[in-house]
């Protein structure tokens, strides 16, 4: 059987303190990755996590890395959605996900809501997995991943709304209400050859 939440990776003790942040429940996380949570959950978002972190049926890995690019080249601006698998009987599915706490700290941390995308992508990551049991059928990134952010929004929103472009070498994520002159947060240089 699948259980919990994983969360590994080069920056996995950063996704975790700032997950933490999120929640009300008390978190911990073992030499394998795997979360466990002990306290009351006190919101719907802390219902939905403690609900995936004992899903026997979900698994979720989270990657926490410092990396600026996936594999594929694709930007990772905060979060990524990667897909999951269905077991061979279809009664269980890993989910595949990736976050860069780094910068997702610094967009929270502007709009004063601490851990809050982090927890979108657990969240998000876990209702992809139940949108693959339900349907069996396994989700690439372009599935169903509209579906799957949109319902994750409405339990755990992500801090507020970002964009970011990429101007020689640097990432600047422009952050604000859309109204007012936008904020730019400079997040890091790249290396536009390393992936």
């Amino acid at each position: 059987m699948l259980e919990e939440v994983y969360i590994n990776g080069d920056a996995a003790d950063k996704a975790t303190e700032e997950l933490q942040k999120s929640t009300s429940l008390k978190l911990s996380r073992d030499s394998e990755g795997k979360i466990s949570a002990s306290g009351e959950a006190k919101t719907d978002s802390d219902k939905k996590l403690l609900e995936a972190i004992n899903s026997k049926t979900i698994k979720v890995e989270l990657n926490a890395t410092t990396e600026k690019k996936l594999d594929n080249e694709q930007i990772l601006a905060d979060g990524a959605y990667l897909g999951n698998e269905l077991s061979d009987d279809k009664n269980s599915v890993t989910t595949h996900h990736a976050v860069n706490p780094e910068a997702t700290s610094k967009m929270d941390e502007f709009y004063e809501k601490p851990g809050a995308i982090v927890l979108h992508e657990v969240i998000e990551s876990y209702i992809g997995g139940e949108k693959a049991l339900s349907t069996g059928v396994n989700g690439s990134p372009s599935t169903y991943y509209q579906e799957v952010h949109d319902a994750a929004s409405v339990i755990a929103p992500q801090s507020g709304p970002a964009k970011y472009d990429v101007q020689n070498g640097v990432y600047l994520y422009y952050v604000g209400d859309g109204k007012s002159p936008q904020t730019t947060l400079i997040y890091n240089t790249y290396d536009s050859k390393k992936k």
